[in-house]
């Protein structure tokens, strides 16, 4: 079974779908981050980092994985 982290909430690909560890669907429900307790920002970036430009991608890691920023090519 291959697993994850949806913003620190465990996540499990389960017959062709990404699903918390309770079983509902990702794409049905968006749940906060398990760090600092925070939903996402309208534009879909981290509350607790919000947008930066220069970056395609960054995650704080919610307190399960290690932090990450993807600059721009």
């Amino acid at each position: 079974m291959v697993t994850g982290y949806s913003r620190g909430n465990l996540i499990k690909y389960i017959n062709n779908e990404w699903v918390y560890a309770d079983g509902v669907p990702l794409n049905k429900e968006e749940r906060k981050c398990t760090r600092c307790g925070k939903m996402p920002n309208k534009d879909g970036s981290d509350a607790c980092l919000g947008w930066h430009d220069g970056y395609s991608s960054m995650c704080c890691g919610h307190g399960k994985e290690k932090a990450y920023a993807i600059p721009n090519n």
